[in-house]
C-alpha cells in the first residue's frame, strides 16, 4: 500500500476490480447513458471505470495543438499567452425565435453541467493543496453557472421552454438534443469523478472554459434575457482565469523534473475542451444555417412517440404492416413512415387541414391527449408543405455509433475492504477516487453505526413540528451556555495531555468538513437547495478559497507549532502513524464513509451535521479555548468553530434550517406519517456521532489515566517529536 506524497502526483491511476468492471459493462456505452448515470447520484462504484475509460477514449490519439507548445518561461504571463483560444471566425447569425428555442434546447446539457468538473476538486485528500483551494474558489464564484442561474432560467421561460430536469431519464433520452452535446456534458461530469487522476487535464480544461465564449454567443438581435445571461457570464469568467493560471504555475513549480510531461497533459485538457466546444458550436451553427424542415420535425416527433405507442396499434395497418410493427422497428424509419402516411387515406391532399389524421388527436378522437399542442402544430406544418411525404428525410436524431470504450477484459486485485480495521479503511476512504471498490464497505460501516445509534437513541418528541424542534435546540443550547464557567485556576489536564489529545484528533480535524464533501451531488436533485446549504458549510470549513481560513490548514499549523510531525493525510503512513490510538479513526472513518452517499443517507447526514455543528457551541469549546491559551497553545481552531458554528446565522443555524426545509418537502410530497419517519432517521443520524465516538471517548480517558505508566515502561517519553515523518 503506497501513495505518493503529493495528492496530485503525476501518475495517479485508479484501481477497479473485475466485479466492478462486469457491472460497468452493463451500461450502454454512449454519452447519454453516462450523462444520466453520473448526474443521477454518483454512488455506484461501477460508474468510476465507466467514466474513467470514457475520458481516456476521448483523449486517445489526441495531441496538443501547435498553439500550445512549451511556454518560454514558467511564469503566469507566459502560461497565459500559451493557453489562449483563438477568436471564433463564425459570423453572427440573426436567429428567429424558433431557432433560439432550438439552440437553447441543444445547449442545455452542456450549460447545466458547467463547471461541474471542479465540484470535487477540494476533497479530503486535497483539502490543504493550494491549487485545489484556489480552484474551489473558481467553482464557488461561478455560482454553479446555469444550473441555479436565474438569468438562464428566465431565458428559457421567456422562449417558451420549461426548466428541464437533467436528472430524469427522459432528458437524457430526448432525441431532439444532438448527441454531441450529451458527449460534451458527460465529459464535464466524468472529469469531476477524478479530480486527482486528471488534475493536469482539468487545469487546462478550466482555462479553456474561462477563455471560451458561450455556445449562445453570435446570435444577432439578442433578446434582452439572452443579453443578460451572456453579460453575467462575461462578468464572471475573466476573474476566474487568472486564478486557474496561477494554479498551473504553482502546480508546475512542485514538479521540477516532470514539467514537460505535466505541460503536455495540461494542454491536452485545454484542447479537449476546445475540440468538444468547437464540435458543438459547429453543430449548432449547422442547425441555425440549415433550419430543420417540416418533414424532419415531424419525423423526429414520431420517433419520440414510437416507443410509447408500440403495443397499442396492432390492428391498425399502414401499407400492409401494423403500426406496432412500424413503431417497434429499431431504429425507427422516419422517412419511410412519413412517406407511407402521406400516401394513405389519413391525409387529405386537397385540404390538408381537414385530414382524418388530425381528427384522431382531437377531443373524443381515439388518440386525444397523445400529442401536445406543439406536436399538433408540428403535424399541421408538415401537412401544409408541398410534397411533404416525399422529401428526403434523414433518420431523425442522427447520432454517432456507440463506442465500446470499456476494455473487454480487465480488473485489478483490490484489497479485501470488508476485513479492514478503521485505520486502513480511513486511508482508502480518503483515497476513494483511486479505490472505488471501497464504497460497499463504506456503506456497510454507515449502516452498522446507524443501527447501533438507533438502538441507543430515544426521540425527544415523536411527532415533528418546527416549534418542537426549535424548542429542543434552544434547550440544548441554553443548557450548554448555563453550564459554562470561565477558567479561574490552573486546568486539570496538563499541557502534555493537551498536546497528546491534539495529536489524537488529527485524523478527524485534518479531514474537517469531510462528511459534506459530496453534498454538491444533490445539485440536480429535488433537494438542490438543501445541498446548497450543506455545500456552503463545507466551503466555510475549507476556507472559501482562502488558505488561511481553511480549517485543516489551521490545524496542520497547530500541529507544526507543537512539533507533531505527521505525514500527509492521503499517505498510508498517516494511518499507520504509531502515535495514534486505534479508535482515533472511528469517527473520521464514519464521516468519510457517509460522505460518499449524500442521496441515500440524506436525512441521517442532516442529523449528523446538526450534531457536529452544535458540538462547537457552549461550555466545552469556550472552556477549551481558555485552557489552551493558559498552556500557550494556539486556540485558533477552537475559536474559529465557536464563531462560525453560531446558532444565529452560522453553521448550526444552517444545519437546523436544512432539516426544516427537508421535512417540509417530505410532508408536502409524502404526508405527515412520512415526515415523522424521516424525522426518526434524522435523529438517528444526530445520535450517530456519539455512537461512532463512544470507543474513542473511553480510550481517551483510559489513556490519559495510564499515560505516565506507559511512558515509563516504553523507555521513552510519549510526546517527543518523531523523526522521519514529513508533513
Amino acid at each position: 500500500m503506497h501513495e505518493p506524497a503529493d495528492p496530485f502526483a503525476l501518475h495517479l491511476k485508479p484501481a477497479f476490480s473485475k466485479a466492478v468492471y462486469r457491472t460497468a459493462r452493463q451500461y450502454r456505452q454512449n454519452g447519454r447513458t453516462l450523462f444520466h448515470a453520473l448526474i443521477q447520484d454518483g454512488e455506484e462504484p461501477a460508474l468510476y471505470p465507466f467514466a474513467y475509460h470514457f475520458i481516456e477514449s476521448r483523449q486517445a490519439g489526441k495531441t496538443s495543438s501547435d498553439s500550445t507548445g512549451l511556454p518560454s518561461r514558467w511564469d503566469s504571463e507566459s502560461i497565459l499567452q500559451a493557453l489562449t483560444l483563438q477568436e471564433s471566425t463564425f459570423p453572427p447569425i440573426t436567429a428567429t425565435l424558433a431557432q433560439l428555442r432550438d439552440a437553447l434546447v441543444q445547449v442545455q446539457p452542456v450549460l447545466l453541467t458547467e463547471p461541474c468538473w471542479l465540484r470535487n476538486i477540494l476533497q479530503t485528500a486535497t483539502n490543504q493543496a493550494p491549487a485545489a483551494i484556489a480552484l474551489s474558489a473558481v467553482y464557488a464564484s461561478s455560482g454553479a453557472m446555469a444550473a441555479s442561474d436565474k438569468a438562464f432560467q428566465a431565458l428559457l421561460l421567456n422562449a417558451g421552454l420549461e426548466i428541464p430536469d437533467p436528472c430524469s431519464s427522459a432528458f437524457a433520452r430526448n432525441e431532439t438534443i444532438d448527441s454531441r452535446f450529451f458527449d460534451f456534458a458527460a465529459l464535464q461530469l466524468a472529469l469531476g469523478q477524478f479530480p486527482r487522476v486528471f488534475f493536469p487535464e482539468i487545469l487546462g480544461f478550466t482555462v479553456a472554459w474561462c477563455d471560451s465564449r458561450s455556445l449562445l454567443e453570435g446570435l444577432a438581435n439578442d433578446p434582452p434575457e439572452l443579453t443578460i445571461y451572456l453579460q453575467r457570464r462575461r462578468n464572471r469568467l475573466p476573474s476566474a482565469k487568472p486564478i486557474a493560471i496561477d494554479a498551473i504555475r504553482d502546480y508546475l513549480a512542485r514538479f521540477e523534473s516532470g514539467k514537460t510531461t505535466l505541460w503536455q497533459r495540461i494542454t491536452a485538457g485545454f484542447d479537449l475542451y476546445r475540440k468538444h466546444f468547437e464540435r458543438c458550436e459547429r453543430r449548432l451553427r449547422d442547425r441555425l444555417e440549415n433550419p430543420e424542415t417540416a418533414a424532419q420535425a415531424a419525423a423526429k416527433m414520431f420517433t419520440e412517440k414510437a416507443q410509447g405507442a408500440c403495443g397499442h396499434h396492432r390492428h391498425v395497418r399502414l401499407e400492409g404492416r401494423s403500426l406496432d410493427d412500424w413503431f417497434a422497428e429499431q431504429p425507427f424509419d422516419g422517412k419511410g413512415f412519413l412517406a407511407a402516411l402521406h400516401r394513405s387515406a389519413y391525409i387529405n391532399r386537397q385540404n390538408p387541414a381537414a385530414s382524418p389524421l388530425l381528427k384522431l388527436f382531437e377531443f373524443e378522437g381515439p388518440m386525444f391527449g397523445v400529442l401536445t399542442e406543439a406536436d399538433r402544430d408540428c403535424l399541421k406544418y408538415w401537412l401544409s408543405g408541398e410534397d411533404a411525404g416525399f422529401e428526403e428525410v434523414p433518420c431523425p436524431g442522427e447520432t454517432p455509433p456507440e463506442t465500446d470504450w470499456l476494455p473487454a477484459e480487465g480488473g485489478d486485485d483490490t484489497p479485501a475492504f470488508g476485513n479492514m480495521n478503521r485505520r486502513e479503511l480511513y486511508y482508502y476512504l480518503v483515497n476513494a477516487e483511486l479505490y472505488p471498490d471501497v464504497l460497499p464497505a463504506a456503506r456497510r460501516l454507515v449502516e452498522r453505526v446507524l443501527r447501533a445509534a438507533g438502538r441507543f437513541s430515544r426521540l425527544p418528541f415523536a411527532n415533528y413540528t418546527h416549534q418542537a424542534f426549535t424548542n429542543h435546540i434552544d434547550t440544548l443550547y441554553r443548557r450548554e451556555m448555563q453550564a459554562y464557567e470561565p477558567l479561574a485556576e490552573k486546568p486539570r489536564l496538563s499541557r502534555r495531555a493537551y498536546v497528546w489529545g491534539i495529536e489524537q484528533l488529527a485524523p478527524a480535524i485534518l479531514a474537517d468538513g469531510c462528511w459534506l464533501q459530496h453534498a454538491s451531488r444533490l445539485e440536480f436533485t429535488a433537494y438542490a437547495a438543501i445541498g446548497a446549504s450543506l455545500s456552503k458549510i463545507y466551503d466555510d470549513e475549507t476556507g472559501n478559497g482562502t488558505e488561511a481560513q481553511n480549517h485543516p490548514v489551521i490545524y496542520r499549523r497547530l500541529l507544526d507549532s507543537l512539533h507533531i510531525d505527521l505525514p500527509p493525510i492521503h499517505d498510508p503512513a498517516f494511518c499507520h502513524h504509531p502515535g495514534f490510538i486505534d479508535s482515533a479513526f472511528d469517527i473520521p472513518a464514519y464521516l468519510l464513509a457517509i460522505s460518499q452517499f449524500p442521496a441515500s443517507f440524506l436525512p441521517e447526514l442532516l442529523g449528523l451535521n446538526l450534531a457536529i455543528e452544535l458540538s462547537g457551541l457552549g461550555r466545552i469549546y469556550l472552556r477549551l479555548a481558555e485552557e489552551l491559551e493558559f498552556w500557550g497553545i494556539d486556540p485558533k481552531i477552537v475559536k474559529v468553530h465557536t464563531s462560525i458554528d453560531n446558532l444565529a446565522s452560522g453553521h448550526a443555524a444552517l444545519a437546523g434550517n436544512a432539516i426544516r426545509h427537508y421535512l417540509d418537502q417530505i410532508a408536502t410530497g409524502q404526508g405527515e406519517t412520512a415526515k415523522n419517519a424521516h424525522w426518526r432517521r434524522i435523529y438517528r443520524g444526530y445520535c450517530s456521532l456519539a455512537t461512532a465516538g463512544r470507543t474513542f471517548k473511553i480510550a481517551l480517558a483510559v489513556r490519559y489515566l495510564c499515560k505516565p505508566f506507559q511512558g515509563r515502561c516504553s523507555g521513552r517519553h510519549f510526546f517527543v517529536r518523531r523523526s522521519g515523518q514529513n508533513a
